[in-house]
């Protein structure tokens, strides 16, 4: 037992002494690895960031034009310059809709509801709406939430509209509308972004019509992009875009069908990130308004007659509020 106290010892003498030896070397070795310490970036350098500009001004509020609106049953991106959403977002599944007929809705004087959530001046009024041909549509249709009139009254928040052809609201796209409703019966989810588009009318020119009193712009186009979950999240989407006109109603919705990148290009948003993509396969009936008169017989849009009068359409509005 000494003799291991006397080697513990002697070991531990030796290593001191080799210890201390090798310090002075340690620190002056060629070897010794060297961070790169910060360089100084002095006030008015090109690199200088002020550390306040932004926390200087913030607590007082900071510009924002486009803001998230979320409402219970479907999310906008609204556009405070141009007073109409960027894109709505919302969600259908038969549970919702209950039967596929069930399209009646309520009919709301859309022009009493101001949405608290937006300062008034960023919002269209009803004066704006005022020609005989523009109606004030809302992108959310509340005909989809019948079950819920809290959702209803949501969707006739001002910003929720947007201002379409008369002709065009009660023609096709209202054929639109109602073509989501009848893919929530073969579809377990179907998601929906619908919004307007800013078209130009050649490659150096934009030109579209705007009210006569406070200037609301009328879009050029309207589009929707509809995704289709099956089960064991199977996605499908479609995509069509239309032009914010009459159009002929012989002509059926598979001829305004566009591939997703065309509405990102008009748009101004990539819809998913980089590298992913879903089958454009959703759905698509040639002959649907055959199958909605069969399957969905109460859809409002029995309520109107379109007359054909030489080159325009003329628009009965039989008791629509």
């Amino acid at each position: 037992m000494a003799y291991l106290r006397i080697f513990c010892t002697t070991t531990a003498g030796i290593g001191y002494f080799f210890g201390s030896t090798m310090n002075p070397l340690r620190k002056n070795s060629l070897f010794k690895v060297k961070a790169a310490k910060n360089p100084e970036i002095k006030p008015g350098s090109e690199n200088y960031q002020n550390p306040h500009l932004g926390s200087r001004f913030a607590k007082y509020g900071m510009p924002q034009r486009d803001v998230i609106l979320r409402f219970k049953s479907f999310q906008t991106s609204y556009d405070n310059r141009n007073r109409m959403p960027n894109w709505t977002l919302e969600h259908l599944n038969r549970e919702k809709l209950g039967k596929l007929d069930n399209t009646k809705g309520c009919r709301i004087d859309v022009s009493v509801r101001v949405d608290p959530k937006v300062n008034k001046d960023f919002q269209s009024d009803k004066i704006d709406f005022a020609q005989r041909d523009i109606f004030r549509v809302t992108l959310v249709d509340f005909r989809n939430y019948a079950h819920s009139m809290r959702t209803v009254y949501d969707c006739h928040y001002r910003t929720n509209t947007a201002p379409q052809d008369s002709r065009f609201n009660i023609g096709v796209w209202n054929d639109l509308n109602s073509y989501c409703r009848f893919l929530a019966g073969g579809y377990a989810d179907v998601y929906i972004y619908s919004g307007p588009v800013f078209e130009p009318i050649s490659p150096i020119r934009m030109q579209y019509q705007v009210s006569a009193f406070n200037h609301l712009a009328y879009p050029t186009h309207y589009y929707k992009i509809i995704i289709g979950r099956k089960e064991k999240d199977v996605f499908h989407i479609g995509c069509y875009l239309l032009p914010n006109r009459a159009i002929d109603p012989n002509q059926e919705l598979t001829e305004f069908r566009v591939p997703l990148s065309v509405i990102e290009e008009k748009s101004g948003f990539k819809l998913f990130k980089d590298g992913f993509k879903l089958p454009e396969i959703l759905a698509d009936f040639k002959d649907y308004r055959r199958r909605r008169e069969e399957y969905m017989p109460s859809d409002p849009r029995s309520q109107y007659e379109i007359v054909e009068e030489a080159e325009d359409f003329e628009v009965e509005q039989n008791g629509y509020d």
